[in-house]
């Protein structure tokens, strides 16, 4: 009993020593981040990607020439708001000024079309703002050159936690700030083009990505109602098989 009565006296002295420290030692919101979120090196943010499926072998043109025709009968007015395209000269332009190189089908992509000027999530491609490439580039650039003002502690937890999304290049988000992201940093073969939210979907090229709404359109999963892109209800398991026909998806 005696023995009990030591351990619970010890005890409670230890608890209080505790509470005193982390109630007289300062502690700011970085401190209390770090306690409360895992440690970096205990799960991968950004992981290399696994072994994809082949490149469609449909060109880009002919696949975003089926789109814009989809396009062009069902929804006018999201043609309408997209801005045309930009030239070689353009593009090589702003991969001179930023420092970076697009894959051949991003840079078909653009030439097809560069975006829409705002926000617009009513834009070409299904529930997502398809970013000019002077925006997202001038984006980029902005929040790097923000990040070297910002307080040394923040910029430090920046570093440590989101340093793997700094070279990434926006193609198209959702409201959400999710969506579909270039990695000039690294090639094709190794997942370049990929979708990031709770996981991620790599594709071995921005071209098997169209061929995936493509083929939605086809089948009928995307389709126009009330002047707005719908889609058909689907299990996630539906989706993630649909999915990894044209990328793999990772959790």
């Amino acid at each position: 009993m005696q023995n009990d009565k030591s351990a619970t006296i010890i005890g409670c002295v230890f608890l209080a020593v505790v509470l005193a420290v982390c109630l007289l030692r300062p502690v700011d919101d970085f401190d209390v981040a770090r306690m409360l979120l895992p440690d970096v090196s205990d799960f991968e943010f950004y992981p290399a990607a696994p072994p994809m499926p082949a490149v469609v072998p449909t060109p880009m043109p002919e696949l975003l020439a089926e789109y814009e025709a989809f396009l062009a009968k069902e929804a006018p007015h999201l043609l309408e708001v997209t801005q045309p395209g930009l030239t070689p000269d353009e593009i090589h332009r702003l991969e001179a000024e930023y420092d970076f190189t697009l894959t051949q089908d991003l840079r078909e992509l653009y030439q097809w079309r560069n975006g829409t000027p705002i926000e617009e999530f009513d834009g070409p491609f299904p529930y997502m703002w398809f970013l000019p490439l002077d925006t997202s580039l001038e984006t980029r650039a902005k929040l790097a050159r923000d990040h070297e003002l910002i307080d040394p502690k923040m910029k430090q937890f920046d570093d440590e936690w989101l340093a793997h999304t700094y070279p990434w290049i926006d193609i198209f988000l959702n409201a959400a700030g999710e969506g579909y992201h270039f990695d000039p940093q690294r090639a094709e073969s190794e997942g370049s083009f990929f979708y990031c939210s709770d996981g991620y979907v790599f594709y071995p090229s921005v071209r098997n990505y169209i061929a995936e709404v493509v083929a939605d359109v086809r089948a009928g999963r995307f389709y126009f109602e009330d002047g707005e892109f719908n889609h058909k209800e689907s299990s996630y398991e539906e989706w993630e098989a649909n999915t990894n026909r044209f990328g793999v998806t990772v959790r």
